[in-house]
């Protein structure tokens, strides 16, 4: 953990180990599902997704407590990791 002008800075990396699978050819395109997350407190935090192919354009869904944000991404907009 990194403490930065008092606030913790925490790390977490979920990978496809950690994907709960719902539907769709597991980790492939049209692959659907979820990762569970207990967060104790709340706050302000940064998430991203990365991904190792060159996936097409799509939408992330993230849900915290009963609320929905959507997040549109055009193949333009993604930068690829290896």
């Amino acid at each position: 953990m990194q403490f930065i002008h008092e606030i913790a800075i925490i790390f977490l990396c979920l990978t496809r180990q950690d994907w709960r699978h719902i539907k769709g050819r597991p980790w492939g395109d049209g692959s659907n599902g979820y990762w569970m997350l207990y967060v104790a407190n709340s706050g302000k935090y940064d998430v991203r997704l990365r991904f190792h192919s060159n996936p097409s354009s799509g939408e992330a869904l993230l849900e915290i407590g009963g609320k929905i944000f959507k997040k549109l991404f055009l193949k333009t907009q993604i930068s690829n990791t290896k």
